[in-house]
């Protein structure tokens, strides 16, 4: 399997876990949030990291995030490890 048949499986997957767990709005909140707009998931590590769409997918890999509060912690390694250890304690 490809990395891009793999985001798709995991985005599905990603999709059902959101709607389960009622993650309709950013779980992240930083100054600036928009809330709900636009909401995907921001992953813990780079998607590079992950092998498989299972581990993609998997719950304590991302955060519901609004494009402004993944990009803020797109290029910030403390934060991002700030806010998984908030959000997703184990």
């Amino acid at each position: 399997m490809n990395r891009t048949q793999m985001n798709k499986i995991a985005r599905r997957m990603i999709a059902q876990i959101a709607e389960e767990h009622e993650l309709n709005s950013c779980e992240i909140g930083l100054p600036g949030c928009m809330l709900t707009f636009g909401v995907a998931p921001a992953h813990k590590h780079k998607r590079i990291h992950y092998h498989t769409a299972e581990e993609l997918a998997d719950y304590n890999e991302w955060v519901a995030a609004c494009q402004f509060c993944h990009d803020k912690i797109e290029v910030d390694r403390k934060l991002t490890e700030d806010i998984f250890k908030v959000l997703r304690p184990n």
